[in-house]
């Protein structure tokens, strides 16, 4: 399964206050990227060594602004061989447009060529650039996770913290600026739910803190190696403009489910899950048509590596379930 929205808007912020006041603050772009991206998919605890067919590239512009009031009626962008790229959104301080995967990287190139881009908002026919360069910047080394993390992740309990660990890289000369990226991705609310951002190249380890994840779920981590031409005070006014080639390594997996154990005890029934989901607690029910579930209040204990609740046994069918605190 492969996870890439062609079209990504993502509004942070939406303000109901009139956009019409005299002096407001329109806000401005703080950045614009592109990046080519070569993806790689491991499915063991080796690393991967050839790319990812039939997804093996795909080509990406990103728009970041410092407030929801800037971009009102889209945002543009033209290739060096002037096709031009529409992408709708309305009050939004980040927009981003992804390719689809090409199989080859000359496919790729021959429809998103290196040389002179130009970004605009709003249909002003105003252009700012940014260049790509010729000289490619991919980072000679893939990325990969260790045999250790990739093992791990197959019988994650999220409810304990996980070290990831992973290779180093040595960024092209040329570069400007090199960082690693690590984020997971819910794969079915299709949402980043956990990312590390701009880690140094020789960074390899980080910590996946526990109650990040929920039980259960299915997910897809990625883990890039990005090598950049940065160009200060290029267009919009001083944004910042990037031109940049990935490295990206991605691999799936599910985290453990969460069992909940009952058994009676006399005029009492015993409940119990494991100690490390400490953020999930009890709900009950009598009609489970009804959809009316309430948080048990009976005091919780722990006996051995178990969570522990005692619960009555009463007149009426009860049900029980976990779910993560309110």
């Amino acid at each position: 399964m492969h996870i890439k929205a062609k079209f990504q808007i993502i509004g942070l912020v939406f303000l109901t206050l009139p956009l019409a006041c005299s002096g407001q603050d329109l806000g401005e772009i703080t950045s614009y990227t592109v990046f080519k991206t070569a993806n790689y998919h491991q499915t063991n605890g080796t690393p991967p060594l050839a790319l990812d067919a039939p997804d093996a590239y795909f080509f990406g512009v990103q728009y970041f602004a410092d407030s929801t009031n800037l971009i009102t009626n889209g945002v543009t962008f033209i290739t060096p061989d002037d096709v031009t790229y529409s992408i709708p959104a309305t009050n939004e301080s980040f927009v981003a447009y992804n390719s689809d995967y090409f199989t080859a990287k000359a496919g790729m190139d021959a429809a998103f060529p290196d040389g002179l881009y130009l970004f605009s908002i709003n249909q002003d026919t105003n252009y700012s650039d940014l260049t790509l360069p010729t000289n490619e910047l991919y980072a000679s080394a893939i990325p990969a996770y260790s045999g250790e993390t990739w093992t791990n992740l197959q019988s994650l309990d999220p409810g304990q913290p996980l070290t990831l660990n992973w290779n180093d890289f040595t960024p092209n000369a040329a570069a400007t600026s090199a960082f690693v990226f690590i984020r997971i991705l819910d794969v079915e609310a299709n949402k980043f739910v956990w990312s590390e951002s701009f880690l140094p190249p020789a960074t390899t380890t980080t910590l996946l803190p526990a109650a990040t994840l929920n039980y259960g779920d299915y997910y897809r981590i990625e883990l890039l190696f990005s090598t950049r031409s940065d160009v200060q005070n290029a267009g919009f006014g001083g944004a910042e403009a990037t031109g940049g080639f990935d490295n990206l390594t991605y691999t799936y997996f599910t985290t453990i489910p969460l069992l909940l154990n009952i058994a009676p005890e006399g005029t009492n029934v015993v409940l119990s899950w494991t100690n490390s989901a400490t953020n999930y607690f009890l709900q009950c029910t009598h009609d489970l048509a009804t959809g009316n579930w309430n948080y048990l209040t009976n005091q919780r204990f722990v006996s051995g590596n178990q969570l522990v609740v005692t619960n009555g046994v009463g007149t009426q069918n009860t049900f029980f379930r976990l779910q993560t605190s309110p």
